[in-house]
């Protein structure tokens, strides 16, 4: 890979229209996954179900004064057994609305091709209960040159680009 773009959270960024640490910090908490799917090969349906997860977690962080959720997966009970995602696993309250996304653009060789996606989710909340739904839009374009294969593109392209991946999480608030 010749160069690679990446960029998460362009709200995280410039911070714009975010807020809402009370909101974010109201969901922050130890989870028990009650569903989990995943379609690896389109957006139309739900894809099966996925073992392995039967706990998240999602923690208040901070990054240069902006305030986001890190998702983390956990393989048992015990909190100590997670791992988080970071930033690059990250939903962030623009507007009232809790959003993640994810840019991404890489050139291969000299020639190409360019790589392009991005991945949006909505995170909602109803009582104890939080429901994620994560999309991918993917492309590749062997007509681009290295120049031309930048976020911008791959932000541009957006939604018009193909949905190759759709997940859901959903999960009950443990008592602490």
């Amino acid at each position: 890979m010749k160069s690679l773009g990446l960029l998460v959270l362009v709200s995280l960024a410039c911070a714009c229209g975010g807020g809402g640490d009370s909101e974010l910090a109201a969901l922050a908490g130890f989870y028990q996954t009650t569903k989990h799917t995943l379609n690896e090969e389109g957006c139309e349906a739900e894809g099966p179900d996925v073992d392995g997860m039967p706990y998240f977690e999602l923690v208040l962080e901070d990054l240069l004064g902006t305030s986001y959720l890190a998702f983390g997966s956990c393989d048992s009970a015990d909190q100590s057994s997670c791992s988080s995602g970071g930033i690059f696993n990250s939903w962030l309250n623009i507007d009232g609305a809790i959003l993640h996304e994810i840019q991404a653009s890489s050139f291969s060789g000299e020639t190409g091709p360019c790589n392009m996606s991005i991945t949006q989710g909505v995170l909602s909340a109803v009582g104890d209960s939080v429901s994620m739904r994560k999309r991918t839009y993917r492309e590749e374009d062997d007509t681009l040159t290295e120049e031309q294969c930048n976020l911008d593109e791959a932000e541009a392209r957006g939604t018009s680009m193909p949905c190759t991946r759709y997940e859901i999480i959903e999960g009950t608030r443990l008592s602490e």
